[in-house]
């Protein structure tokens, strides 16, 4: 269990991150590597060091993961459609997908499995259609 310090304002404040030895020497070894790249280019980067760090933190930015927007993908309907593509009858994806709630009837969930896929399959097919006009234009 993870305990919160606690600031003078009374938000919560970070634990200090501790890198294994192992992430430690990889990320001192890139910057390493990082310092001898500004030293080959320290000419060109101290005419506008401001410009040149705006970017790199653009550029490192980009590298990152981006979040989605909207609902996260119910992972459910996305194996369902996963066994389906391997032409798997509703009957098997149903076995292999739902597991028994509690109190919910197994036909209206199957049926709400089979009608999230549909949807599912249906947008993506708008999308793609989408993205296929403006590429036509």
């Amino acid at each position: 269990m993870k305990t919160s310090s606690v600031c003078s304002a009374g938000r919560p404040v970070a634990a200090k991150f501790k890198p294994s030895a192992e992430l430690a020497a990889d990320v001192a070894q890139s910057l390493s590597s990082y310092l001898a790249v500004l030293h080959k280019h320290k000419d060109e980067i101290s005419r506008d060091v401001s410009g040149f760090r705006e970017w790199a933190r653009r550029r490192f930015n980009l590298l990152q993961p981006q979040k989605r927007a909207g609902r996260p993908l119910d992972e459910n309907v996305t194996r369902a459609m996963e066994l389906r593509l391997q032409n798997k009858p509703w009957q098997q994806v149903y076995a292999i997908v739902l597991t028994e709630t509690e109190g919910e009837d197994a036909q209206a969930a199957q049926e709400r499995l089979r009608e999230a896929v549909r949807a599912r399959r249906a947008r993506l097919r708008r999308r793609k259609n989408r993205t296929n006009e403006t590429a036509d234009s």
